[in-house]
């Protein structure tokens, strides 16, 4: 379909395109190669890099938050306790 200047919805498109912007040039726009999911990927081989154990899919028995400092430990029903990230709610994060 074809769409003019005065069909519904393209004054906002155009808008939607021109605040967009890449290395300084106006309109532009950039996409992530391979999906978001490449994103999710690159930081975990990172955090791998570094020493980070990454676990997914531990039912967790316990967290840890104290009062002004910035993330939480965790404690799984295995038994495993480390500083943790989390990058669910706290309602999720946490038992019930």
């Amino acid at each position: 379909m074809n769409a003019g200047p005065r069909t519904l919805g393209t004054a906002y498109i155009k808008y939607h395109h021109l605040i967009g912007s890449l290395d300084g040039h106006q309109g532009a726009w950039g996409y992530v190669r391979g999906g978001m999911g490449s994103i999710a990927h690159a930081l975990a081989g990172f955090a791998h890099e570094r020493g980070v154990e990454i676990i997914t899919g531990a039912e967790v028995a316990e967290v840890e938050v104290q009062e002004g400092l910035p993330g939480a430990s965790a404690s799984t029903t295995a038994g495993a306790s480390a500083p943790t990230s989390s990058c669910r709610t706290p309602t999720r994060t946490a038992p019930t």
